[in-house]
């Protein structure tokens, strides 16, 4: 059987390029595996390998022996442009670039072919899925049938042989067992959909033991570590204080306090958000302002903005200085109408009502025109979100506003 390897970044990636969060797991799943598997080809990624121990021996052993090799490299994902760069070394031909439409592509990717589609953040549009993969299933079955240099190594270096190992070894399996067994090799597929499951059940214990246990088998991916962190903090065990200090330690390693990774300033946000609540103690207070603002400066979203702009309120509120409290509801405010523009810039995107956070632009959108004063722009919103919520079923099934309420509670306290 023919065999693929597919090189990208697992679940939520951020392209710092633009500030967008793609999930990479939508695009794996609609895209690259089903036309694999139409053209009985075997198709694996590294997190569906099945081992007991690190990740490297297995994945370098697909990056040499695979047929086919398929790259995403959408947010310039570290070790997707490696991994890229090991297949090209290794193997003149057979691998295929692709990458999300709005990448900003390095200078030394200019030379190579990549192929582009349209991700919508969260998911992937019936459209793309549509046009892409017919295009993609006419590049597989191009390059295998030609088998022309593709690499830049052999291309450009003329007279380049391909690396032979004195010795054959298996490929690790892609074959995945049905139910969990620690005592068992699990692949990191196999415990993320297990820990995933867990967590959207509520069981948030479950959910951290199956995400470190990923974190011990792939130690450098911050999307396990990000997890664990969410679900530590999540399970209030033993205590919510403790807890969040838990969480705190499982991002350490993504050093916080000098990282620009949106992902992991939104979550070091979040739980100095919730000390601050819990213990009112201002350093964490100052600490959730620290972190939300640098994700938006970076990201430019509307979650880390909304939390900072509302976090400005609670300082300002609890603040002493007159002065320093006006800025701080300056600081507030100004934030708001930036983040109104960003979610009406979404809200007018052809592919908006095909967005899986449309809820929640609609909402940050009604507490940005609330923190703002703007009343009946609030409430004008709330009345045609909660119309549209009858007969749109995005907005049906994904309509929890637990903590839109309580922010808003909070909000209309402070103001």
């Amino acid at each position: 059987m023919i065999t693929c390897f597919v090189i990208m970044g697992f679940g939520e990636k951020t392209d710092l390029g633009t500030g967008r969060v793609l999930n990479m797991d939508m695009t794996y799943k609609f895209l690259i595996k089903p036309v694999c598997e139409g053209l009985s080809i075997e198709c694996i990624r590294a997190d569906e390998i099945k081992h007991s121990g690190v990740i490297d021996v297995p994945m370098y052993e697909w990056l040499y022996k695979a047929d086919l090799v398929i790259a995403d490299i959408s947010t310039l994902n570290a070790n997707a442009i490696y991994e890229l760069g090991v297949r090209h070394a290794l193997k003149p031909s057979t691998t295929i670039v692709m990458a999300e439409s709005q990448l900003k592509y390095p200078f030394d990717l200019n030379h190579i072919s990549i192929m582009n589609y349209v991700h919508l953040g969260s998911d992937i549009g019936g459209s793309t899925i549509q046009t892409f993969t017919k295009q993609l299933k006419e590049k597989i079955e191009a390059i295998l049938k030609k088998m022309e240099d593709d690499s830049p190594v052999y291309t450009f270096l003329k007279g380049m042989k391909r690396p032979e190992r004195a010795a054959d070894v298996q490929v690790a399996s892609a074959v995945e067992t049905s139910t969990f067994n620690p005592a068992q090799n699990q692949s990191l597929a196999f415990l993320s959909k297990s820990a995933e499951t867990a967590k959207e059940n509520g069981d948030f214990v479950t959910a951290l033991t199956l995400f470190k246990s990923a974190m011990a088998l792939d130690a450098s991916n911050s999307f396990y570590r990000h997890r664990a962190a969410l679900c530590s903090y999540k399970s209030k065990l033993p205590d919510p204080l403790t807890a969040l200090s838990m969480a705190e330690e499982i991002l350490k390693p993504l050093t916080p306090d000098t990282t620009t990774d949106p992902e992991t300033l939104g979550l070091s946000g979040a739980i100095n958000k919730r000390r601050y609540q819990i213990s009112q103690d201002k350093q964490y207070l100052e600490r959730a302002i620290h972190f939300y603002e640098r994700g938006y400066y970076v990201k430019q979203d509307y979650y880390n903005g909304i939390n900072v702009a509302f976090l400005y309120n609670v300082a300002a509120k609890a603040n002493d200085n007159a002065e320093e409290a006006q800025a701080q509801n300056y600081l507030a405010a100004k934030i708001r109408k930036e983040i109104i523009a960003i979610c009406k810039t979404k809200m007018q995107e052809p592919s908006f009502e095909e967005y899986s956070d449309k809820p929640w632009i609609y909402l940050t959108l009604a507490e940005a025109y609330f923190g703002l004063g703007r009343t009946e722009e609030y409430e004008q919103l709330m009345r045609e979100l909660e119309g549209k919520s009858k007969t749109d079923k995005s907005l049906k099934k994904s309509f929890d506003r637990d903590s839109f309420n309580t922010q808003m509670n909070d909000l209309k306290a402070i103001l």
